[in-house]
């Protein structure tokens, strides 16, 4: 996990740092939502591993790039969940981990993708793990867009809540985001 980590962290200087601290919210939220250990284990891989599609996309070009993406890059970035879930492999014990990284960018409302599955079809920790990845990626610098603010992070997951975002788990989160 530490070698997924660092393989996708030098391909893109962006994320440094993004697996794990994705990692550490997904465990506390994992904690609060009271999943079992093994559970917990195999979201903390998944938090770890969620982008590790990326290495595979044909072009990585868009992974430093200033401004927006076009619709083709756009549909090309949209592939990693299910790359890295099929790269990840068919290890019976990572079938789990497995569909956390594919869920990772589904929506409650079924406007997500790969599958545009909606709602408690998501997994709880998928759900989990799309809240702390997207917190993650808007309070950190990208290539694209400086730090969000933390009020402004949280006007955004108000705004998406029971849209984007299982409404629990967005005011599970929100109540660490006060405590910090």
């Amino acid at each position: 996990s530490e070698m997924v980590a660092n393989t996708i962290e030098r391909v893109d200087p962006y994320t440094a740092g993004h697996a794990e601290r994705t990692r550490r919210y997904s465990r506390i939220l994992g904690l609060n939502f009271g999943l079992d250990q093994p559970t917990l284990e195999r979201l903390e891989l998944g938090a770890i591993a969620h982008d590790y599609g990326k290495i595979y996309l044909d072009d990585l070009g868009f992974l430093t790039k200033k401004g927006r993406l076009t619709a083709a890059e756009y549909k090309e970035v949209q592939r990693h969940p299910a790359l890295g879930a099929e790269k990840l492999g068919a290890h019976p014990q990572l079938r789990e981990v497995c569909t956390y990284v594919a869920e990772h960018h589904e929506r409650w409302d079924g406007m997500g993708y790969p599958e545009g599955v909606e709602g408690e079809e998501i997994s709880l920790p998928g759900r989990i793990l799309g809240v702390v990845e997207v917190f993650d990626s808007l309070s950190t610098r990208r290539s694209y867009k400086p730090a969000w603010e933390l009020d402004r992070c949280q006007e955004f997951f108000l705004t998406n809540r029971a849209k984007a975002f299982d409404p629990d788990v967005v005011d599970e989160f929100g109540k660490l985001l006060d405590v910090h």
